[in-house]
């Protein structure tokens, strides 16, 4: 309603209202009754309908009918998957795991196939992918069946990237081999040195007691 019709409409009230409190004095209590509920239903009329709720859209919705066996509470869900409580929310604030819903004590509640969403981050993580592309990927995957090409060739590229990684580890590897190796024929070497050293210095033997018989034999 624009601020002209609702100045009338004021004014208008407070000339009805004008005219009810002369009709009280003359018993028109009917009248004064109607004309007021009149007001009142062209107020509701005027006024603008109000906005449902919008579920996709809330942050964290309050939904009072959770069923607590199918969700954890934020501490279940840290002793689970080994992150801090500290850290899921964080996770959550930057939108890399779904916002949980609110239980009637306005608790979060975390749905249980949250849990292998979190370990396949887990995976990203170990593999190196930065948590931009973490972020790139949560939000492709909330978009739905729509971005399916896209998270595969996202993917795709972290995978030859895991490749050139493992295959420059694997050499790392090779060189940590042949440098153990060399310590441990160094270590032999010295060992067999001192044995033989050893042996060396190791004073000649006397020759054994003959025994000798008794003066009345044996």
């Amino acid at each position: 309603m624009d601020p002209q019709a609702a100045g009338a409409l004021r004014a208008a009230e407070r000339l009805m209202l004008w005219d009810v409190t002369l009709k009280i004095a003359s018993g028109e209590v009917t009248t004064i009754v109607g004309a007021r509920l009149r007001i009142m239903c062209r107020r509701r009329a005027a006024a603008p309908a109000p906005k449902k709720l919008d579920l996709e859209c809330t942050r964290s919705p309050t939904i009072q009918n959770v069923d607590e066996e199918k969700r954890m509470k934020i501490g279940e869900l840290a002793a689970l998957t080994g992150l801090s409580a500290h850290t899921i929310r964080y996770y959550e604030r930057i939108g890399l795991i779904p916002y949980a819903v609110r239980n009637a004590t306005g608790q979060r509640a975390y749905d249980r196939s949250v849990l292998e969403w979190i370990e396949f981050l887990g995976r990203l993580k170990t593999t190196g992918m930065p948590i931009q592309g973490m972020l790139r990927y949560a939000q492709l995957r909330a978009a739905g069946k729509a971005t399916e090409r896209e998270r595969g060739e996202l993917l795709a590229a972290h995978r030859e990237a895991v490749r050139a990684q493992v295959a420059e580890l694997k050499a790392c590897l090779l060189v940590l081999d042949n440098k153990i190796e060399g310590y441990s024929h160094a270590m032999q070497r010295n060992e067999n040195a001192h044995n033989d050293e050893s042996t060396q210095r190791r004073p000649a033997g006397k020759p054994p007691r003959k025994r000798q018989a008794h003066a009345l034999g044996d």
